[in-house]
C-alpha cells in the first residue's frame, strides 16, 4: 500500500501509456483491415462499381430571370419560366431533371443487385493472423463497410427561381423568389410533353397556317397552280396545298406547301404524290 500511494502518478502515467498503445493497436488494425477489403475485398468494391450506374445531381440550381418591368415582374408565371429553362436546358435544369428520372427509374434494379451481391460468398485468401482476423470477422468488416456505401433513395433537387427587375437608373431591385423540386419539375415536364405532343398534331400543323405564310407561298409559285398552270385570271381559285397532307404527317413549312387550283386541289384530296 505504501509503495501504491508514493507511486501513484507514475501509476497514472502507466494507465495513459496504456490506453495510447491500445488505441494505437485499434486504430492500425481497423486500418490494415479497411486497406486489405478495399485491395482484396469483394462486398465493398462490387458496391462501389454497381454505384457508378447512377448518374450525377445538382442538389441545388438558382436561376436569375430578369423582367422589363415591375409590372410583369409582379404579373410573373414561374411555371413558364421553368419550362422555358427546361425546354432550353439552362443552368442545366434538364439534365438534372433527367438524370433524376433515370436513378429513380433505375432504383428498383439497383436494389435487386445490392441483395444479389450481399447473397453471394466470398472466399478471402490472405494471411488473416496479420489483422488478428478470422474469415468470418473480415466478412463482417468487408459488409460493414458495403453497407455505408449503398445509395438511398432520396435523388431530388431544390431549384430556386429568383425573378429581379432594377429600374432604369439603377437605384431599386425588385425581386421574387420561387422554389420547387423534383415533383413540380415532372408534373412541369408533363405539360412540355404534352405541347411537344399538341405542336405535332393536326390542328396545330392548321392553326399555323396564317394570311401571311399563305400569301408568301402564293407569290413564290407566281399565283398559278404548280399542277395545271391555272390563274385567278384563268377564274381558279388557289389554294395553298400541304403535299404531304396534315393527315398523313405533314407539316406546315415552306418546303411541304404549294400553290393549287381548287379544282387540282379537289383531285389530289389526301393524297401523297
Amino acid at each position: 500500500m505504501e509503495w501504491l500511494k508514493n507511486n501513484y502518478e507514475l501509476l497514472i502515467i502507466i494507465s495513459c501509456l496504456m490506453i495510447v498503445l491500445i488505441v494505437i493497436v485499434i486504430f492500425f488494425r481497423f486500418k490494415r483491415k479497411k486497406e486489405y477489403v478495399l485491395k482484396h475485398g469483394f462486398y465493398l468494391r462490387a458496391i462501389r462499381n454497381l454505384n457508378l450506374v447512377f448518374k450525377p445531381i445538382d442538389k441545388s440550381i438558382k436561376i436569375y430571370h430578369s423582367t422589363k418591368s415591375k409590372k410583369s415582374l409582379k404579373n410573373l408565371d414561374f411555371t413558364k419560366i421553368l419550362i422555358h429553362y427546361l425546354e432550353k436546358d439552362e443552368e442545366g435544369l434538364q439534365t438534372t431533371y433527367h438524370n433524376i428520372s433515370y436513378n429513380k427509374y433505375y432504383y428498383d434494379e439497383y436494389v435487386k443487385q445490392v441483395l444479389k451481391i450481399f447473397n453471394t460468398k466470398y472466399e478471402y485468401k490472405a494471411n488473416y493472423r496479420l489483422f488478428f482476423s478470422n474469415k468470418s470477422s473480415l466478412e463482417k468488416f468487408d459488409k460493414k463497410l458495403a453497407e455505408k456505401d449503398i445509395v438511398e433513395n432520396n435523388f431530388d433537387t431544390k431549384v430556386i427561381v429568383i425573378a429581379y427587375y432594377v429600374s432604369p437608373k439603377g437605384k431599386n431591385l425588385y425581386k421574387k423568389k420561387f422554389k420547387c423540386r423534383y415533383d413540380e419539375l415532372d408534373e412541369i415536364n408533363n405539360i412540355i410533353e404534352k405541347n411537344k405532343k399538341y405542336q405535332a398534331s393536326k390542328e396545330y400543323q392548321r392553326s399555323i397556317m396564317t394570311d401571311s405564310l399563305r400569301y408568301e407561298i402564293l407569290k413564290r409559285d407566281g399565283f398559278k397552280c404548280q399542277l395545271c398552270g391555272a390563274t385567278a385570271q384563268d377564274g381558279a381559285k388557289l389554294h395553298v396545298d400541304h403535299i404531304i397532307p396534315v393527315s398523313k404527317g405533314g407539316k406546315t413549312e415552306e418546303s411541304n406547301l404549294r400553290t393549287l387550283c381548287d379544282q387540282c386541289n379537289l383531285g389530289k384530296k389526301d393524297k401523297i404524290e
